[in-house]
């Protein structure tokens, strides 16, 4: 669905299917993403949705 940042994403926290666990995935704790989680910045997030359920899963990449 394209880059996001914390603020794309924080009033959508309930559409996720497992934030928690996509945030361990890319190696990060989920209550660092509001300090953390920048569009175009050092700690980069992707959005997706998935095919089979709908819901948002995110994935990050730090510089």
């Amino acid at each position: 669905m394209g880059y996001v940042g914390w603020n794309d994403i924080k009033d959508r926290l309930d559409e996720f299917a497992n934030l928690e666990e996509d945030c361990e995935n890319f190696g990060i704790r989920n209550s660092d993403l509001a300090k953390c989680l920048q569009k175009r910045g050092d700690c980069q997030g992707y959005l997706f949705r998935c095919l089979h359920c709908g819901k948002l899963r995110l994935w990050g990449d730090f510089s």
